[in-house]
C-alpha cells in the first residue's frame, strides 16, 4: 500500500470540466480535439444529450441540437484495455453541421 494525495482524477466523466471543453469547442470549431480516454458509452451519452453542458438550458431536442453542431467519435486504444476509447470531438463550424 502506499499513500497518494490527492488521489488520481478518475476518467470516467465526472472529473472533466466539460463546461470548459464546450467552450474550447467553440473558440475554435472545425479542429477536432482529444479530449481523452473513456468508455465508449461517455460518447454515446454525449451524442443522445446526457451531458448538459453541450446545449443550452431550456433544449427541446438535445440529440438534434447537437448532432447539428458537434461531431464525438472514438477510437480504440491499441494495446490498452479494451473497454476503453479515445474520445474525439469537433465543433463544426456552423449551426448547422460542417
Amino acid at each position: 500500500m502506499e499513500k497518494r494525495t490527492p488521489p488520481p482524477p478518475k476518467q470516467n466523466g465526472q472529473d472533466i470540466d466539460w463546461d470548459a471543453v464546450v467552450a474550447r469547442l467553440n473558440t475554435e470549431r472545425g479542429e477536432y480535439f482529444h479530449i481523452g480516454e473513456f468508455s465508449p458509452g461517455v460518447a454515446h451519452h454525449i451524442r443522445v444529450g446526457r451531458y448538459p453542458s453541450f446545449f443550452p438550458v431550456g433544449t427541446d431536442n438535445p440529440q438534434s441540437y447537437i448532432r447539428k453542431r458537434y461531431h464525438v467519435t472514438t477510437r480504440s486504444v491499441t494495446g490498452s484495455d479494451p473497454r476503453r476509447s479515445e474520445l474525439f470531438i469537433k465543433r463544426y463550424l456552423t449551426d448547422e453541421g460542417k
